[in-house]
């Protein structure tokens, strides 16, 4: 692993398109942004930005191979590659993995209950998620009354749900990419500080954002 670390971080270019690529892939945003923080780590908080912002222009043609529009892909791409950029940043500037792990879960708390109180009301955006959700279900053989009962007791637990899965992927993309900047270094204060983390405790808050975010729009 260090020496596919190495390659990467040799020439800029190779991680800039590799995050690039990645950030649109549902099931692997996380390696996107984890790219993304061992570049702030290893090169500091403006080259991370300036290599997030050169990913984000590499990652508007991918669109047109998607079939999506360039501004949405931009946006997207933009959300990760950037979101990866501060975990590196808020790292660098902790030095700790256990506040940066706090960090982010009190931003993501501010954000379900900004959600909450600015939108109240499901938006037209998470509206097309649950139709999406309804469709595949008809897909997969549900009747009409299974789908309206899923939408029904999903719709209050969905701003805790994204939430919480936000959480859970900069907590992936953290751990990913610190892992990626010890290989770096001579005396990696990874392993010591991983062990230090209350895992328990971490993998709460997900659950502790889902609850809190249903009851408040309850």
């Amino acid at each position: 692993m260090a020496g596919f670390v190495q390659w990467l971080l040799s020439r800029r270019y190779r991680l800039i398109v590799l995050a690039a690529v990645l950030a649109p892939v549902p099931v692997l945003v996380f390696v996107s942004s984890a790219l993304m923080t061992l570049e702030t780590l290893y090169r500091g908080a403006r080259n991370g930005v300036f290599s997030a912002a050169v990913a984000t222009v590499v990652a508007i043609p991918l669109a047109w191979a998607w079939g999506v529009s360039p501004a949405g892909m931009a946006l997207e791409s933009g959300v990760v590659l950037f979101a990866g950029v501060g975990l590196g940043a808020l790292l660098r500037r902790t030095g700790s993995l256990a506040l940066t792990f706090q960090g982010v879960g009190l931003v993501c708390a501010v954000g379900a209950l900004l959600a909450a109180v600015l939108w109240p009301e499901p938006g037209a955006w998470v509206t097309a998620i649950l139709d999406g959700l309804a469709e595949l279900a008809r897909s997969g053989g549900a009747t009409e009354e299974q789908v309206s009962s899923l939408a029904e007791n999903l719709g209050p637990y969905f701003t805790g749900l994204m939430v919480a899965g936000i959480y859970l992927q900069l907590m992936a993309a953290l751990l990913l990419g610190s892992w990626w900047a010890s290989k770096t270094q001579e005396e990696s204060q990874f392993g010591p500080q991983f062990r230090q983390l209350r895992l328990g405790r971490i993998l709460g808050i997900p659950a502790t954002l889902l609850m809190a975010s249903s009851l408040v729009l309850d």
